[in-house]
């Protein structure tokens, strides 16, 4: 069974205002929400799992295979935010012994990928993402 899953691409933020200047405390709170994913264990959102994640980089493409065993299409988000690259969802429980419950795996795409030409695939439990490398590179 092979199904694709879509990815989302999240828009470009909205342009500050440039005619005040900002505040301290605003600029530590906004700091403090983009390293939350780097500080975080894991980089897991608290009361989650963490797949196996199984990444691998050939002439042309980096290849990420993330183990989601139960998994269906509709369980999965495939998420792309600059270069930042989320997977998250819930593998719904089945009576076995599998992990279940809600998951998410986070991972900063190198500078030598085109996030443009990001792709995902589920077959069997497996999720494959692919991104091709930036020609030249």
């Amino acid at each position: 069974m092979n199904e694709y899953v879509p990815v989302r691409r999240a828009g470009e933020p909205p342009e500050p205002c440039t005619s005040l200047p900002p505040e301290p405390l605003s600029l530590l709170t906004e700091f403090a929400e983009r390293m939350r994913p780097v500080l975080s264990p894991g980089w897991a959102t608290p009361g989650t799992w963490k797949p196996a994640v199984w990444i691998q980089e050939t002439d042309l493409t980096f290849v990420f295979e993330v183990d989601l065993p139960g998994a269906r299409c509709a369980d999965v988000v495939v998420e792309l935010r600059e270069r930042d690259l989320c997977v998250s969802g819930e593998v719904p429980e089945q009576g076995c012994a599998r992990r279940c419950g809600r998951f998410c795996y986070r991972s900063t795409l190198p500078l030598s990928a085109d996030p443009r030409t990001i792709q995902a695939n589920l077959d069997h439990g497996v999720l494959t993402i692919a991104v091709d490398k930036i020609a030249g590179d």
